[in-house]
Formats: C-alpha cells, sequence, structure tokens
C-alpha cells in the first residue's frame, strides 16, 4: 500500500488511537482559532479598506454575522467531534468555502475567480498534508494577486491597500501551512505508530513462536511440549482415554557430529524430525528437548499396546540410513513410553518415568520399554550407584585387578591385565559393567579413567623398581575415545612413573569401532605414534568388518571367549580359531586368547599356535597382594622372563623398513 493509500485509510477510518485522535482535535481547534482571527481580519479590512459600495453591502453583514456565529459555534461546540472522522474534515472544509465564497462576493466580485484558487489549492494541498507544497502554493498564489492587480491597473492606484491584501495572502497562507504541517506530523505519526505497532505484533509472534518451537527442527520445544502434555492428560482424564509420553534418545549421534562436524550433525537432526513427524498421526506431537533427545506426545488412546505399536513404526523409520551429503549415515533410537494415568498424571512425575524406561531401552539399543516398577527400581538403583560412584572416586572405593596373560611358547614372561573394581561398602565388590555405563552418562568416565591408567601405572613402577618389570595391559571405556586430549594425559602419566610406551598395551573393545569409527581412528593412530601398543577386545564377535583390520595401528588381537567355549566339542568353532590365528599372524598381530577356562582349551591354542592366553585356567582376576603371591608360586609363572617387547605394528614396520 502507497503513502497516499495509507493516508486515504487513515481518512477514512479514523485513528485507533484515543490519546491521537485528541492530538488530531486539537489541531481542529488550533484551526477553529485561526478561523476566528481570518474572520476578524476579513471584518477589519472590509470596513477600514473596500469601497462598500461596490459589493452587496447587506450581504457582507450577514455572511460576517453568520461567520461570527459559526466560528464561534465550532471553536466552543467542536461539533466535528460528532461527525465521522472524514465527515467532520469534509464538512469544515465545505463550509470555510462557503463561507469565503460569499464573503468575496459581498466584497467585490472581481476578486472571486483569484480567492476561489486560492482557497482550493490551500484546502487541497493541506488536505493532503503537504507543508513544503502549501507554502510555495502561498508564495505563487501572493506573486499571482500581484500580477493580476497589476494588469488591471489596480496596482498603484492603491499601494497600502494591495501590501495589505498581498501580506493578507500570504500569511493566511503560511497560517493555513502551519495547521496543514501540524495534521501532517499527527498523520505521519499515527502511521508510523500503526507500522510500528503491526512490527511488534508480528515481533511479538515471532518471539513466541520462537520461545515455543526448536530453532534447528522447527519442531515444538519442552515449553510447548508440556502444555500439549497437560492438554492431553487433562482430555484424557475428561473422556477417559490415556495419554502417553515417548522419550527418544538417538543412538550413535554423537559419532556421527564427532566424525563428521556439527553441521552435518544438524541436518542428520532435521532429517529425523521429518520421519518422526511421518511417523505419528497429525493430531500427535513431536518435539525436540535439546541435543539428540526427542519426546512424542500421543492422545485419546483406548488401548496401552497402542504406544507399542508407535514406538516400533518410530524406530522402523529410523532404519533406513539419511542422505546427508552424498554419505549414508545410520542412527538408532531407544524409546521409553510412560502412560497417563497409569503411570501418573503429574507433568514431571511422566517425564521422570518416561526417562527411567529410555534408560532401560538403551541397555538393548534401537528398542522401547514401557515404565513398570521394575523399572522404578533400576532407575533409583541406577541414580544412586551414580552418586555413589562419584563419592567412589574421592574415597578411595576403587581398586585394581590384575588377571595374568602367559605366553604360550614359554619363551616370554608373564603380562597382567589391569581390570578396575569397585569396592562397594553395602553392594560388594563391583565389576565394571555396573558402572562404566554410569560413568559415561555421568561425564565422570575421563576422571575413572585416569585414576585405572595413573594406578597401573603407578604399580608397574613399583615392580620395575623390583627388578621385575611387566608388561602391562588395560581396557579403555569408549567415550573415553573422544577426550581429545587423551594421548596427552596417558603420556603424562607414563612420563610421573617412568614408564616406556611399550610396556603399556590399552585394549579396545570391537564394539567401540562401530560407535566412534572416525573419532577411534584417529585417537588410535595418535596413541599408536605415541608408542602405545593396541590391542582389539571381543574379535570375532562379528560387529565391524574384516577389512577395517589392516587400517588399525594394532599390536595385539584379543579372540573373544565365545568361540572357546564350544572348540573342544565343535570342529567348526576349532576351524574358526585356527583361521582367525593365522588371520592375526598374517596380519602381522598378536592374538590372546581370552576365556582359556580348561586345559584342553589351552592345549588345542597351543598347537594352533596362539600367541598368549588370558582365562581362569591360568589365574582369575585378582588384587595385588594375591598375584604377587601367583608370581611366586604359580607354576605357569615359575622361571618365565619378562614378557617380550611387542612387535610394531604393521603400517609402522612398513613405514621404517
Amino acid at each position: 500500500m502507497s503513502l497516499g493509500e495509507k493516508k486515504l485509510a487513515f481518512w477514512r477510518q479514523g485513528p485507533d488511537d484515543e490519546a491521537l485522535r485528541e492530538k488530531l482535535y486539537s489541531a481542529e481547534r488550533r484551526i477553529a482559532v485561526i478561523r476566528l482571527g481570518i474572520i476578524a481580519l476579513n471584518t477589519a479590512t472590509y470596513f477600514a479598506l473596500f469601497d462598500r459600495s461596490q459589493g452587496i453591502e447587506w450581504l457582507a453583514w450577514a455572511i460576517i454575522a453568520i461567520a461570527w456565529a459559526y466560528g464561534i459555534w465550532v471553536a466552543l461546540l467542536e461539533p466535528y467531534r460528532k461527525m465521522a472522522f472524514l465527515m467532520g474534515a469534509v464538512f469544515t472544509a465545505a463550509d470555510d468555502m462557503a463561507l469565503i465564497t460569499l464573503w468575496l462576493l459581498a466584497t467585490g466580485g472581481y476578486d472571486s475567480p483569484y480567492y476561489m484558487l486560492w482557497y482550493a489549492s490551500i484546502v487541497s494541498l493541506a488536505f493532503r498534508y503537504d507543508y513544503r507544497r502549501t507554502v510555495i502554493a502561498a508564495v505563487v498564489d501572493s506573486v499571482l494577486y500581484v500580477g493580476l492587480l497589476g494588469f488591471l491597473g489596480q496596482l498603484m492606484a492603491h499601494p497600502l491597500e494591495v501590501i495589505l491584501r498581498v501580506g493578507y495572502v500570504f500569511v493566511v497562507g503560511l497560517i493555513g501551512a502551519e495547521a496543514a504541517r501540524e495534521a501532517y506530523n499527527q498523520v505521519r505519526l499515527r502511521l508510523a505508530l500503526r507500522d510500528e505497532v503491526r512490527l511488534l505484533k508480528a515481533g511479538e509472534a515471532r518471539l513466541e513462536y520462537q520461545s515455543m518451537h526448536d530453532a534447528l527442527t522447527g519442531l515444538p520445544n519442552r515449553l510447548l511440549l508440556h502444555e500439549r502434555l497437560q492438554s492431553a492428560v487433562a482430555s484424557g482424564a475428561h473422556d477417559g482415554s490415556m495419554a502417553a509420553l515417548l522419550l527418544l534418545d538417538l543412538d550413535y549421534f554423537k559419532e556421527v557430529n564427532d566424525t563428521f562436524g556439527h553441521e552435518w550433525g544438524d541436518r542428520l537432526l532435521q532429517a529425523v524430525a521429518q520421519r518422526l513427524k511421518a511417523s505419528v498421526r497429525d493430531s500427535d506431537m513431536v518435539a525436540r528437548l535439546g541435543g539428540d533427545e526427542f519426546a512424542i506426545v500421543l492422545s485419546a488412546l483406548q488401548r496401552a499396546a497402542d504406544t507399542e505399536i508407535v514406538a516400533a513404526k518410530v524406530l522402523a523409520s529410523l532404519e533406513r540410513p539419511f542422505e546427508i551429503g552424498g554419505q549414508s549415515l545410520s542412527v538408532r533410537g531407544s524409546i521409553g513410553i510412560a502412560l497417563s494415568p497409569r503411570h501418573g498424571t503429574e507433568l514431571d512425575e511422566l517425564m521422570r518415568r518416561a526417562d527411567a524406561a529410555m534408560y532401560t531401552a538403551k541397555e538393548h539399543r534401537n528398542s522401547y520399554a514401557t515404565y513398570d516398577e521394575h523399572t522404578s527400581d533400576v532407575s533409583t538403583e541406577r541414580l544412586r550407584l551414580t552418586t555413589d560412584l562419584q563419592r567412589a572416586l574421592e574415597t578411595e572405593q576403587l581398586v585394581l585387578y590384575f588377571q595374568p596373560q602367559v605366553d604360550f611358547s614359554g619363551e616370554a614372561g608373564v603380562a597382567v591385565e589391569a581390570l578396575v573394581r569397585w569396592r562397594h561398602p553395602t553392594l560388594g565388590v563391583l565389576e565394571p559393567e555396573r558402572f562404566i555405563g554410569l560413568a559415561e552418562r555421568a561425564g565422570i568416565v575421563q576422571q575413572l579413567t585416569d585414576w585405572t591408567v595413573d594406578s597401573a601405572l603407578k604399580q608397574a613402577h613399583a615392580w620395575a623398581e623390583a627388578g621385575r618389570p611387566v608388561q602391562l595391559a588395560l581396557e579403555i571405556p569408549a567415550r573415553t575415545l573422544e577426550d581429545e586430549r587423551l594421548p596427552q594425559r596417558i603420556q603424562a602419566a607414563l612420563s610421573r612413573w617412568q614408564i616406556a610406551p611399550e610396556q603399556l598395551t590399552l585394549e579396545i573393545a570391537e564394539s567401540t569401532l562401530v560407535t566412534h569409527a572416525g573419532r577411534a581412528l584417529r585417537q588410535l593412530d595418535r596413541l599408536s605414534g605415541a608408542g602405545l601398543g593396541l590391542s582389539l577386545t571381543q574379535f570375532g564377535a562379528g560387529q565391524s568388518a574384516l577389512g577395517n583390520l589392516k587400517e588399525l595401528p594394532l599390536t595385539q588381537l584379543r579372540l573373544d571367549r565365545m568361540f572357546l567355549a564350544d572348540m573342544p566339542r565343535d570342529e567348526r568353532s576349532e576351524a574358526m580359531v585356527r583361521s582367525l590365528v593365522g588371520l592375526a599372524h598374517n596380519l602381522g598381530l598378536e592374538l590372546v586368547a581370552d576365556g582359556i577356562d580348561d586345559e584342553a582349551v589351552w592345549r588345542r591354542l597351543q598347537v594352533m599356535g596362539c600367541d598368549r592366553g588370558q582365562g581362569y585356567y591360568l589365574g582369575k582376576p585378582m588384587e595385588i597382594e594375591q598375584l604377587e603371591e601367583w608370581l611366586a608360586t604359580s607354576p605357569w609363572a615359575a622361571h618365565r622372563r619378562p614378557a617380550r617387547p611387542r612387535r610394531l605394528p604393521r603400517r609402522l614396520e612398513v613405514a621404517r623398513a
């Protein structure tokens, strides 16, 4: 809409703001005063200068009387207040036009055409609120008037009258221009205010939307989720239906972020949001809580089983790879379900219980779980253990156990694997499976890893001081590989305890290569470059491609115990183990068999050429005092030299050659 159209719309509708309306009425009052001034000037000019015999004297008297009555009436009673806004403007303009026309006729007709032109231009320009053009019009009209008098031969005949008339024309023009400017400024203010209000309203609507929606995905955020969940719960209480809250946490999303960067991670989240929306009804809500966490509110449910159908559909929608930037990216999800009113009606209660169910689902990956009392017990225990674990790091409740690794050839000495245990004050000795995941979720896994590395190297230093250097191995949690400073931290610990890097082997689970592929490979290269040994545990469990082995800077493979359990009774298992031993040796890697629990397995592995073995047949995990006794008395440890230095990773051997 153009400015002229805006002005026209304004005059038709009038101002909505009462304060602004009063300002415009104030301008009308000023114009009414100016009108009285003009009437007074006309009256004085008529009696002082005009030749009343040339006009219609009785009409002049009548017009003077009418003008004074009209001017006083408008100034005192303000009739324009009782009219529509546009009608008030037209009314006063028409009245003024009629009065000035009659007045000109009454005082000498020859001036009528000029004054008609003058007044029409002044009123027209004032009505359009153009101050500059109104002043110009007054000047031009004054010049034209002087020219007209000169043409009629009256310019020199009545010089005082000419001066008064020109001054009158110009002054009245300026007064009219000032009134026009006042009204123009008010209209401009009104239009600006209207535009500003419109912008403010649009901004408020935008801010309200932004406050209720996630900026990245456009999904509702936690605030709008709470409102919708509250509405669904209330609606269910009214009509007897159920509402459900599903909390979804993406698995392996952090690995995508770490490998490809946050831009790809953001694009993946946007694609996930679209699939989630397509998996539910239009009446349901999908929200993003933050990071890789989403929530779904289902309303008007008649059966609890319907929630599991939706959960399965959502998980199925994530199974198809996402094409991002020419790459196929895969993520999975874990879903926790809480129902209202079965599991509660309070929002916080439903959130807590859905969250507890989600963590139960995460233990199995790519699954869903519905809250129950057992879930509550597990969640409560998990929270209590997390708190206890943080205290355990400060109160020396953690302890190292050691399990021997024996060389099959008998030519190399014993190596040991350091295993962290938690001596809980009420639950007894807990193995890592009970608390490593808690440490990762609580964000203290690096602190736990630092304690393990430092304590193990401290013990290795004590052995070296006693003239009994021991090859040391310890497993590091998968999440630790996300710490870019991991190599520096381990090197600092090695330097602190004066242990050569070749004496330490870090064990990485094969599953880590699946969940932390990009970051893991970069960290392994840095750790290998620092001279540390690297061992791939759980080898053969089937989670990573064999082709990946040639890209990894490994020095050792640890054969998973699942292959050894059936080997004495199953020829296929034995053939598979033999193949894996050959594969490791062909890659230039040591092979450590984990889970040797009897002599038969030991002897078969010895015949196959396996390098080292570990298991209860050789020695169970034990504390340092028991290990010292084992080293002194066990036939496996008697008369054995320290473990030989590891062979270099195959890639490094080729590089050094």
